[in-house]
């Protein structure tokens, strides 16, 4: 197992440079991580029992080719603060590394400028808690409101 990790490493090192992505492939917590820093996208997936290649370009050709919007033009207008990033839900806020004080004086900020907005969401933390979800309501409503920000 030691050599295909090993091997693996290797090949999404071509890989990145291929696609032009920062991959990274945690064992530990059996995920595979994709991140495309020229678009503000980042993606999650679990890794299978047995790994391979050919599953790993299946899905960065699944992230790559995603119906993901980069919302970020239109957040950058209402000014959120913290460590947020446009997701393909809405916004991630990465609070790994924030203290308790951060975090809660970030997060009440994004949800007033949200609320001000009337926008509807729900948060909601990744697995290990690395990052708070707001999760954008897909409503007709909620998309009219983003589209006239």
């Amino acid at each position: 197992m030691e050599d295909t990790k090993i091997n693996l490493k290797e090949q999404t090192k071509l890989l990145e440079i291929e696609y032009d992505i920062e991959i990274f492939v945690n064992y530990e917590d059996n995920e595979l991580f994709l991140f495309n820093f020229k678009k503000g996208k980042n993606r999650t997936f679990k890794l299978p029992k047995n790994v391979s290649l050919e599953w790993i370009i299946k899905k960065i050709n699944l992230f790559l080719d995603s119906s993901y919007t980069n919302l970020n033009s239109v957040f950058e207008k209402v000014n959120l603060n913290g460590c947020t990033y446009p997701t393909s839900y809405g916004i991630g806020y990465n609070c790994l590394f924030s203290n308790n004080e951060k975090f809660n004086n970030d997060v009440k900020l994004i949800e007033e400028k949200l609320n001000s907005l009337n926008i509807k969401f729900k948060t909601q933390f990744s697995d290990h808690r690395h990052c708070l979800r707001f999760l954008i309501s897909q409503s007709e409503e909620n998309l009219n409101i983003i589209k006239n920000i």
